[in-house]
């Protein structure tokens, strides 16, 4: 069994270097330079209410991490190791962000299908599409009290 956490400010720089290992290795591609340049300066000062870090720790190896900036409108991304897919920890890991927000949103390729049945698994509606960062489709979906009215600024980010 795996434990989920959330990353505190006090803690934040003591795992830091993990996640990025993991967003790098085991995001196959997915999380944009944009995410991950955005993270590697993210510093222990710049974690606040705005920012929830979710962690999924198993026999104190991380193996997964979930994160949402201003809902998601600024940035959200989530990575599973890859030997841990298929066992929930992603949808355990999106779960809790929803139970903790009152609104979440997130851009999924439409090429990615395992990150879409993951959102669709967690009940998220697809609301709209756009030309992503790599120039695919990319669906926009929310949960919980989403708005279309924010898609304006998700789409600039």
């Amino acid at each position: 069994m795996f434990k989920i956490r959330e990353v505190q400010k006090e803690t934040f720089e003591r795992v830091k270097n993990a996640i990025l290992k993991l967003l790098k290795i085991h995001g196959n591609n997915r999380i944009t330079h944009k995410a991950l340049n955005w993270f590697s300066k993210l510093q222990q000062q710049d974690i606040n209410d705005k920012i929830l870090l979710v962690i999924a720790i198993k026999n104190n190896n991380l193996i997964g991490v979930c994160l949402f900036y201003e809902y998601g409108i600024k940035e959200a991304f989530i990575t599973v190791h890859s030997n841990f897919r298929n066992k929930n920890v992603g949808k355990k890991l999106l779960e809790y962000c929803i139970t903790r927000l009152p609104k979440i949103y997130t851009r999924i390729a439409t090429d990615n299908i395992a990150s879409l049945k993951l959102a669709f698994s967690c009940n998220l509606v697809a609301f709209d599409i756009f030309k992503g960062p790599t120039g695919k489709p990319t669906l926009i979906l929310g949960a919980k009290d989403w708005s279309k009215d924010d898609v304006t600024k998700i789409k600039e980010e």
